[in-house]
């Protein structure tokens, strides 16, 4: 797991089943850190999705033009 991707998955168990901005993702992992890319983040979603994918109990979704929730 890389630190972008472990960093978000922090941001995500600290908030369970609760939607998280996409905002508030990009600012506490990318703001002040260099460069942000457009779709950084929907990058580092899906793979962070593809690591989770063998726990049938955690699922990372999508919400329509606000951000992402880890339901488990």
């Amino acid at each position: 797991m890389s630190k972008k991707e472990c960093e978000l998955l922090v941001i995500f168990i600290a908030h369970p089943n609760q939607i998280v901005t996409r905002d508030t993702l990009t600012k506490k992992v990318w703001e002040d850190k260099g460069v942000i890319v457009g779709r950084s983040l929907d990058t580092y979603i899906s793979k962070l999705r593809k690591l989770l994918q063998d726990d049938d109990s955690i699922k990372l979704t999508n919400v329509h033009g606000v951000g992402y929730k880890l339901e488990y």
